[in-house]
């Protein structure tokens, strides 16, 4: 059984693929963020484009730039906020010829939302964390699925920080180039 474990593991992790650029547009929401505590106030949803380049082996570098909307439950009336624009870069690992991937993307979160306490154009920090990608092929393009990835937007760090974790699902459309 450890042996037929270790050779699927051994071809899943050694697929050989071409190095290529790609493009992406992606469209995310918070639909675990504040599950356990029947809140609605951590509703954030968003969309994105970026790309990067995959080389030939497992590795790559993905980036890209999103915007974080954000959804107010004040006084029993929903309003959407600005939120922030996140930039992100960092490395991608692919395995299972290329239909699974993990990522990790570091950069700027600027504000664009007025606070009680702070104004527009603040720039703080943002990660996302994504364990696992799906990515199907259809056609020329490929449509993925993150089902849970983790992103921390923290677009003010100083005075009273504003740190936002969300757990997001995404879903994108990829192109070759």
């Amino acid at each position: 059984m450890r042996i037929r474990l270790l050779v699927l593991l051994w071809l899943l992790l050694s697929h050989e693929a071409k190095a290529s650029w790609f493009l992406t547009g992606s469209g995310h929401g918070t639909l675990l963020s504040g599950l356990g505590a029947g809140s609605l106030l951590a509703v954030r949803f968003g969309g994105g484009v970026g790309g990067g380049w995959r080389a030939a082996e497992r590795w790559g570098v993905v980036g890209g730039v999103e915007w974080n909307g954000w959804v107010a439950t004040e006084l029993s009336r929903a309003q959407v906020l600005r939120g922030a624009l996140n930039v992100g870069v960092g490395p991608e690992l692919r395995w299972a010829e290329d239909r699974v991937r993990a990522s990790l993307r570091l950069g700027p979160s600027v504000l664009l939302t007025r606070t009680l306490l702070d104004a527009p154009g603040s720039v703080g920090l943002f990660v996302d964390l994504t364990p696992a990608q799906f990515a199907w092929r259809v056609g020329a393009l490929r449509v993925t699925l993150s089902a849970l990835s983790v992103s921390i937007v923290a677009p003010v760090l100083r005075g009273i920080p504003l740190v936002d974790v969300q757990f997001r699902s995404t879903v994108g459309l990829e192109g070759v180039l």
